[in-house]
């Protein structure tokens, strides 16, 4: 069964529509990944499913249910809550500087904790009334306190892990301008990896990195298979390697889709032959 669906997404910056319709399905657990020229559409589509933009037109389906959808206007309550089940990492890292890699990491679990012990607070003494509910405040406080404070605990635990998945535990109090291009983006996956999403999103992972630094980067993405990925990225050779299937995006639509051995190994499109041939040219491929 179907785990994502996208359903006729288009969207329009000013006068040139950069999305015109564009659809696709992923099963739990697969890679997909998009390619294509520059201007495609590809990161468009990716922020549309984050609520980074908000697409004209289009509807998600996720996990059998519906998800978004362009007609409705969503509440910012609404949005925070959506974009925790999907997790993005920017090409260019988004790391907050004033932060240390841990904090960087942990801190979208610290503030969901506090919203959570905030709203269970609420909830408790929205069920006392009158005199009971003064009576039941300092106890009701202390229970969201306590609260609270596991829940920061746990945060930290899971910066601690996440680290040391990708290779950075020693580096957990190091800042920003002391990591290299390579480090930074790999704290920024444990970031985007702390809130668990349900669909990991990658924009261009490697684009800012210099070629010795690309690999560490790639070597953390395909330790994560199993999980349920769409990447966005030049690196062909990488694309073929680990996509259960690839998108191929040109002019704001899907030109083709399909395994990687029929993407990559029998292309049916003029313009995906053309681009292939230019990558290979180049040496992505």
């Amino acid at each position: 069964m179907e785990y994502l669906r996208v359903e006729g997404f288009r969207k329009k910056f000013h006068q040139t529509e950069v999305l015109k319709g564009v659809g696709f399905t992923l099963q739990k657990g697969e890679i997909l990944v998009i390619i294509g020229a520059s201007g495609s559409g590809k990161t468009t589509l990716l922020r549309c499913l984050n609520f980074l933009e908000t697409p004209d037109e289009g509807k998600v389906y996720l996990n059998g249910e519906l998800f978004s959808d362009a007609a409705v206007r969503y509440s910012d309550r609404e949005l925070r809550k959506k974009r925790l089940r999907f997790g993005l990492v920017f090409q260019n890292f988004n790391l907050f500087p004033n932060y240390d890699a841990k904090r960087n990491v942990s801190l979208a679990c610290e503030l969901l904790a506090r919203e959570r012990a905030r709203a269970k607070k609420r909830e408790l003494l929205a069920a006392e009334k009158g005199i009971a509910r003064l009576k039941a405040y300092r106890r009701i406080s202390a229970e969201a306190a306590a609260m609270k404070r596991e829940g920061i605990a746990e945060s930290h635990a899971r910066a601690d892990a996440l680290l040391a998945q990708v290779g950075l535990q020693e580096k957990r109090d190091a800042f920003p301008y002391e990591l290299s291009g390579g480090q930074q983006q790999r704290v920024a996956i444990a970031r985007a990896l702390a809130l668990d999403p349900e669909v990991l999103c990658f924009d261009e992972p490697t684009s800012a990195l210099d070629p010795e630094l690309t690999g560490e980067v790639l070597k953390v993405i395909r330790g994560l298979k199993g999980r349920t990925m769409i990447v966005v990225t030049h690196e062909m050779a990488f694309a073929r390697e680990v996509a259960d299937r690839v998108i191929f995006m040109a002019d704001g639509v899907i030109e083709e889709d399909g395994t990687s051995e029929e993407v990559f190994g029998a292309p049916k499109s003029e313009k995906l032959k053309a681009f292939l041939k230019r990558t290979e040219e180049h040496g992505w491929i």
